[in-house]
């Protein structure tokens, strides 16, 4: 399954907003209008890392997601290096390949 593309991340108050585009399609490249998704259902999971490991890791149903600013604050308590990736998820419950995107989160 690859990965979901254009991950972005913006900032909503302190709040990190990120969003991001569903690419696993049945019969792989080719995105004619109304092309059903490869997985009935849509779930990715979404991890945080930052110190040389994971801080965070939840799901979620659609493919954009919030981590708010008092999560923040506990997984950067001085700000820091972040690594955001975010994968979906096959009918199995296991994750696809990964996008990842690096990012300053502030003290």
């Amino acid at each position: 399954m690859w990965s979901p593309a254009h991950l972005h991340a913006e900032w909503s108050g302190g709040d990190l907003v990120l969003r991001w585009i569903r690419r696993a399609r049945r019969g792989g490249d080719s995105w004619p209008p109304g092309e059903p998704p490869q997985e009935a259902a849509e779930q990715y999971r979404v991890r945080v890392s930052g110190g040389g490991g994971i801080l965070r890791t939840w799901d979620v149903a659609e493919p954009l997601c919030l981590h708010p600013a008092s999560e923040q604050a506990t997984d950067f308590p001085a700000g820091g290096e972040a690594l955001i990736e975010v994968a979906q998820l096959g009918t199995d419950g296991e994750p696809g390949a990964w996008a990842t995107l690096s990012m300053e989160i502030p003290t």
